[in-house]
């Protein structure tokens, strides 16, 4: 019992640490990330805005050179991992109380243990004009839940968006 005891104790020193660094508070917190296309900022082409938190993380996407719509991508560990992309019948539930049933690309992100699930939208208009300052993402397939996760200030990310899809990304 002894033996218990310290190793719980122990464990409890460890999270309280753990919660101390930074980057775990960032983590936990949730941040977002941008990129697009360094090679021609002014292209508009391959915005994206990535928000990442212990859930996972919500990737928003703009049109690229052969893809002219968006993608919402949700990624995480819980999500199925198929050898190759593979097309689901998803339920994608924003929190609005209407979840919609979609077909949705499946596929493991390069050789990592991470999944991700990819929805497509018609335009990074018709996806920026939808984003609120919160949003919730629940994502089910063949009746489990496989994503839960948030982006918070989604209307600086929505920003954000909208500058590079105009061609004029902040650096």
């Amino acid at each position: 019992m002894v033996g218990l005891a310290r190793a719980q104790a122990q464990q409890l020193k460890e999270l309280q640490k753990m919660e101390q660094d930074p980057e775990f508070r960032k983590v936990a917190k949730g941040y977002w990330t941008y990129f697009y296309d360094t090679e021609n900022p002014k292209s508009g082409q391959r915005c994206m805005a990535l928000f990442q938190n212990l859930q996972g993380a919500v990737q928003l996407t703009g049109p690229g050179t052969t893809y002219k719509g968006a993608m919402l991508t949700l990624l995480g560990m819980d999500i199925p991992k198929p050898a190759q992309p593979t097309p689901v019948k998803a339920t994608l539930d924003q929190g609005d109380g209407k979840p919609q049933t979609l077909t949705a690309m499946n596929y493991t992100v390069g050789q990592t243990k991470v999944g991700a699930i990819a929805f497509a939208v018609p335009s990074i208009d018709a996806m920026t004009s939808a984003m609120e300052e919160n949003s919730t993402f629940k994502v089910s397939v063949g009746g489990k839940q496989v994503v839960d996760t948030f982006f918070r200030d989604g209307l600086k990310a929505r920003d954000r968006l909208r500058l590079c899809a105009s061609g004029r990304p902040v650096k």
